[in-house]
């Protein structure tokens, strides 16, 4: 899991080096960790809650058993982030709060770390969408 984060996480510092701000890049990576760790906590939020049918039993089914509920959540939410196609639980046997995560990911188009270069150019189209939109709505567009 450490692996396929590790090449699209270097990829923000790189960019800032290229644009000549480290700063950017650094900010560029903190979005990305912060919608990562949001989607992590809610997945897992959802999939610990206990269900009023089932009481305080685990959900396990579809979940890999070797490892448990957390690394399979885990590696839900990482594996849809980085949309490298690996599974290791059924995303449509998740909690319906988690699957809605998994799916949001999808949704995103990689923007969240991504794959090798995707997720980069993908939240750089983000952050230019961004300043568009903040510079229609303050009236004064960046010179830069």
């Amino acid at each position: 899991m450490f692996a396929l984060l590790i090449i699209p996480a270097s990829l923000t510092f790189t960019y800032g080096k290229m644009v000549g701000s480290a700063r950017q890049g650094w900010a560029i990576f903190t979005a990305m960790m912060i919608l990562l760790i949001a989607g992590l906590s809610i997945s897992l939020y959802s999939e610990y809650s206990s269900n009023p049918i089932f009481g305080h039993l685990p959900l396990m089914e579809g979940k890999e058993t070797r490892f448990g509920i957390t690394n399979s959540v885990l590696f839900s939410v990482i594996t849809t982030d980085v949309s490298c196609g690996a599974v290791n639980c059924m995303h449509d046997s998740l909690s319906p709060i988690s699957g809605m995560i998994a799916m949001i990911n999808l949704m995103l188009g990689e923007i969240i770390f991504g794959g090798v270069g995707a997720g980069m150019y993908g939240m750089v189209i983000f952050i230019i969408i961004t300043v568009f939109i903040a510079g229609l709505m303050v009236g004064v567009h960046p010179n830069t």
